[in-house]
């Protein structure tokens, strides 16, 4: 794959920002914080996968660390296009909307799960109409730019 120039340079920026002493190093277990800096929501097996990969011992690791785990991350950092096309699925009457409902049960059962906390949050946060449906595009709006 291969990281470009630019890729690097917005990913060293963002490690330098955790190397609070400018050593040049963090901690191993902040390798997440910087990729979730990056965009990126891991879970924690992804996370003690990445650890791992770039130091097996746990012990601080450079810059470099960061580029091999985003170089390959494999890990989905989807557009707003991607979202609402996935969303799509659920939307029977192929109107934009999905019951906020069918809505939790999603996050609650596919890819990295919500919990009971999570999920009361999400319904909280969901702009729900009167007849209980999201407006899936407006919530993918309010989720990008958030």
């Amino acid at each position: 794959m291969g990281l470009s120039d630019e890729q690097k340079e917005e990913y060293e920026d963002c490690f330098k920002l955790f190397d609070k002493d400018e050593d040049g190093k963090i901690e191993a277990r902040e390798i997440a914080d910087v990729v979730r800096a990056l965009g990126l929501n891991p879970s924690e097996p992804q996370v003690e996968e990445m650890v791992k990969k770039v130091s097996p011992k746990g012990g601080p690791v450079g810059v470099d660390a960061i580029f091999t785990v985003m170089d390959g991350h494999g890990i989905v950092n989807g557009t707003a296009e991607q979202v609402l096309e996935s969303f799509k699925i659920f939307d029977n009457q192929g109107e934009g909307k999905i019951l906020a409902t069918e809505m939790k049960a999603v996050y609650c059962n596919m890819g990295e799960k919500f919990n009971e906390e999570e999920a009361e949050k999400l319904m909280k946060a969901l702009p729900v109409d009167d007849k209980g449906y999201v407006d899936y595009a407006e919530w993918t709006k309010m989720i990008f730019s958030a």
